[in-house]
């Protein structure tokens, strides 16, 4: 977002006003996932969380 504000020569606060109606339109729509088998996750940047305690072996978040 603050690249293409940067680019657009304007904030990231007006970017977002932008977009932001879109996204929510789009959330919004029921027929969103009408052929969609299957979800991916992107192993980069989901992060595992631990309910364990570190030294049980467990991950920081």
């Amino acid at each position: 977002m603050a690249g293409l504000a940067r680019q657009l020569g304007t904030t990231s606060r007006t970017v977002w006003r932008s977009i932001e109606p879109l996204l929510e339109a789009m959330a919004a729509d029921p027929d969103r996932f009408e052929n969609v088998s299957s979800l991916g996750v992107d192993e980069h940047i989901w992060h595992h969380v631990s309910t364990k305690p570190i030294a049980d072996g467990g991950r920081r978040s």
